[in-house]
């Protein structure tokens, strides 16, 4: 039999499934709260040897452990982000625009993303100029490349229409 290394911590999610503990996702997801990433370092290295000495660990209680440091730090109103961070939904249409990808392939990938949201109260499209100059297969931002990124606008916002979704770029 195979032992566990006292080191390794498990994620239990709400479907049961046990991921390895992934500190820097941690941190990352911390920092987009507040803002401070030594706090966030620290708050996450926290739970994570919490996690290692329980061996596993919910993704429920990882979110209330954070809240909680988070309260405790005099940060009421970033745990309250935090607590909230689901209604929360970035696309990265950088990464959608591989450099294989043409313009029809682009729109059935961010089509399917814009799908499999479950209504976030906001969106956060990333990697506009990027994906543009990637489809275009630009060196230089043109006019071609204003009403191409002006039509991924356009399809994002007539796809969102129906659900009550704010979408900052």
């Amino acid at each position: 039999m195979i032992q566990f290394r006292e080191d390794i911590a498990w994620v239990c999610a709400a479907d049961g499934k046990r991921t390895p503990f992934d500190n820097q996702q941690l941190i990352g997801s911390i920092q987009r709260a507040i803002g401070d990433q030594l706090l966030a370092e620290s708050i996450a290295n926290a739970i994570y040897r919490y996690a290692c000495d329980t061996n596993t660990i919910s993704t429920a209680e990882i979110a209330k452990l954070v809240v909680t440091a988070l309260t405790l730090f005099g940060l009421a109103d970033c745990a309250n982000a935090y607590r909230h961070r689901d209604r929360f939904a970035e696309i990265r249409l950088d990464q959608l625009a591989g450099s294989e990808t043409f313009e029809l392939g682009f729109y059935r990938q961010l089509d399917h993303a814009l799908r499999s949201l479950t209504a976030p109260a906001r969106l956060n499209l990333s990697g506009l100029r990027v994906c543009v100059m990637r489809l275009r297969g630009a060196q230089r931002w043109g006019e071609g490349c204003r009403t191409l990124a002006d039509e991924i606008v356009g399809f994002v916002r007539d796809r969102i229409q129906q659900a009550s979704i704010e979408v900052t770029e």
